[in-house]
Order: structure tokens, then C-alpha cells, then sequence
């Protein structure tokens, strides 16, 4: 018998779900703006806010849409959001279809970033969380336990780097945010972020 005459019977088709990627999703219960001294955060919350907390956090460039959506709409995933209250945390001016942030405003720090996720733990209720951070949003999350570790029940840190960037990347970071302010995303804009993200 050869592959060609096996005949499945009996099988169910099963297609996946949609998995949306903007902030019109259907399982996004409520997204909300958290004022803080330093700079407002818009925080997306999926799922019954009475379940134990997920916090994420993005890394650069990206926001909770393009870093974390597609992961949590996954079908495998369908078991951990039902279990789980997820919050979905942007940093300042990187929300999805957010305004242009003043000219000469100064972003916080990242100790200044993770000092703010305290503001949305006060904003929910909640009095611990685990943390699922990427890239500065690992590095974020690892802060913000160390500052406060009776609030971290545990952290997933997915390309969590400790160190500060150096003069090249520094460079690289400061010739590319000019030329998102003067002329949008640019090829070298696109390909820094591409490294940031993939390596070489």
C-alpha cells in the first residue's frame, strides 16, 4: 500500500482562528490611558480581570499589537488566556496610532519605565504579576523586580540585555530616531530595527 491509496475518512476540518493584529480586536476587553509624572501609558487588558495577572512589555519599535498579539491569539495559547488576565503595557507614545510626541520631550529612563509599571499595578487593584518582557521590555520588567520584587511572582525575558548600548549602536540609535522625526521610516531606520531585532 503506498501513499497514494490512503484515504483518510472521518476527519474534521478545523481552521484556525482569525488572529487580529490591531487594537479593533474583538478579545482586547478595554484599553486604557494611565497618567503617570513621566508620560501617559496606554495599557491593553485581555481577558477576566478577577484571573491572576500577565503583564507584557514591547521592545523597541514595537508596541503590544506587533510584539505580542499574534502570540497570545495563537491557538495553543487558548488555554493560558483562559486562565490568565493579560495587560499589555506600551510605553509612552508607542500605542498604536498614537500622536506625535512633543518636540523636546525627554523619554523616561528605563529605571524611570520600570517605576511606572508600579502606576499600573495601582491603577488595576493588583498586587503582583508575572512579567513577559522582550528585549527593553525584559530589561524593563527585570528592573522593575528588582525594585520591587514582592510584586513579581515570575518573569519570562526573552533577549534581555543588561548591558547599555555602545558607541555604535548609540550612534546608530540617535542617526535613526532623527531621521524618523525628519522623514518617516527609512531604509536605514527599517534595517537598524531589523538588526535589533534578528541579529545580522
Amino acid at each position: 500500500m503506498t501513499s497514494e491509496d490512503t484515504e483518510l475518512r472521518n476527519v474534521d476540518l478545523q481552521f484556525p482562528l482569525i488572529r487580529g493584529m490591531s487594537r479593533s480586536d474583538p478579545s482586547c476587553t478595554q484599553e486604557d490611558r494611565i497618567m503617570t509624572d513621566t508620560g501617559t501609558m496606554v495599557v491593553a487588558v485581555h481577558g477576566d480581570k478577577n484571573k491572576p495577572a500577565i503583564f507584557t512589555y514591547h521592545d523597541i519599535g514595537l508596541n503590544h499589537v506587533t510584539n505580542f498579539l499574534a502570540f497570545f491569539n495563537h491557538l495553543d495559547t487558548k488555554v493560558l488566556m483562559q486562565s490568565f488576565c493579560v495587560y499589555h503595557i506600551n510605553a509612552p507614545g508607542q500605542e498604536e496610532d498614537s500622536s506625535t510626541l512633543p518636540q523636546g520631550y525627554t523619554f523616561p529612563t528605563l529605571d524611570t519605565l520600570a517605576e511606572m509599571v508600579l502606576a499600573v499595578l495601582e491603577h488595576y487593584g493588583l498586587k503582583h504579576f508575572i512579567g513577559f518582557g522582550v528585549g527593553a521590555g525584559a530589561n524593563i520588567l527585570s528592573r522593575f523586580a528588582l525594585m520591587y520584587p514582592h510584586c513579581v511572582d515570575g518573569l519570562f525575558l526573552i533577549n534581555c540585555t543588561s548591558t547599555a548600548a555602545g558607541w555604535t549602536e548609540w550612534g546608530y540609535q540617535k542617526l535613526n530616531a532623527m531621521y524618523l522625526r525628519s522623514s518617516g521610516m527609512t531604509q536605514s531606520t527599517e534595517e537598524y530595527l531589523m538588526w535589533h531585532h534578528f541579529g545580522k
